[in-house]
Parts: structure tokens; C-alpha cells; sequence
């Protein structure tokens, strides 16, 4: 059995971000897992909905660039 960070981490919650900076953290301990690869791939055959897998964050069942910050979405767009 291969030690990965997510079995060896004591709070696996941070592989289910809230923020930016836990979606980091998550993504910064798959980026030394030796089987991130066979995790993304794993999870998009199982259907996985939520949860950074692989390197990768999902919402809903779709893969996500970032971490949308919580709350409602403008009504109107707002001018850069």
C-alpha cells in the first residue's frame, strides 16, 4: 500500500477546500503524491462530485479551475 497524503494526513477534510488557500494546501500535497494520476482518473470514472482529487477540484461533478468564493453571484457584471 502506497502512504499518500491523503491517507497519512490527520484532517482530510482539507481535501474538500472552503477557501482559496485550503484548495493550495490540497493541491500542493497532490503535487508530491506518487499516484496522482490514477487518483483524477479514478475519480472522473467514479463520478466523483466534490473534493480536490488529483490535483484537480470538483464542484457538482465538474472539474474547477478555482475556488469561487462563497455567497451569490453579482446580479449585473461589474466593470474590470
Amino acid at each position: 500500500m502506497t502512504n499518500t497524503p491523503c491517507t497519512t494526513i490527520p484532517d482530510a477534510d482539507v481535501f474538500f477546500p472552503e477557501t482559496a488557500e485550503q484548495l493550495a494546501l490540497a493541491q500542493s500535497l497532490c503535487a508530491r503524491c506518487p499516484v496522482t494520476a490514477t487518483c483524477l482518473e479514478q475519480a472522473v470514472t467514479l463520478g466523483v462530485t466534490d473534493g480536490v482529487w488529483g490535483g484537480q477540484l470538483f464542484e457538482r461533478g465538474r472539474p474547477v479551475t478555482e475556488k469561487r468564493r462563497p455567497g451569490r453571484p453579482r446580479k449585473t457584471a461589474t466593470a474590470a
